[in-house]
């Protein structure tokens, strides 16, 4: 069963190296259960491109509009429970 990713920006910081890095909010939901993992900007990319398979035209649209709104959403996801838990997303209630 297929599912959605809402991801949302939370706020910015300063990473290891001084670099100023964004932390985004990754919300997955699939039938009754929903899943959530904040990232920064290069565990995000790794996660969309390899997690959700999205390809580089996808992937870089998503990010323009994370960027300008703030949030973006990506329908027809397809992540099974053993692999949302496995790459250390938290089940929460579905009024997250």
């Amino acid at each position: 069963m297929a599912g959605y990713i809402k991801l949302t920006r939370l706020a910015r910081r300063t990473g290891t190296d001084n670099r100023d890095l964004a932390e985004y909010q990754v919300n997955y939901t699939v039938g009754g259960a929903s899943y959530v993992i904040a990232y920064d900007d290069p565990k995000l990319r790794e996660f969309l491109l390899r997690k959700v398979a999205l390809d580089q035209h996808d992937f870089e649209a998503i990010i323009d509009q994370l960027r300008r709104e703030g949030h973006a959403t990506i329908g027809d996801v397809d992540i099974s429970e053993s692999e949302a838990s496995s790459m250390g997303m938290e089940q929460v209630p579905d009024d997250f």
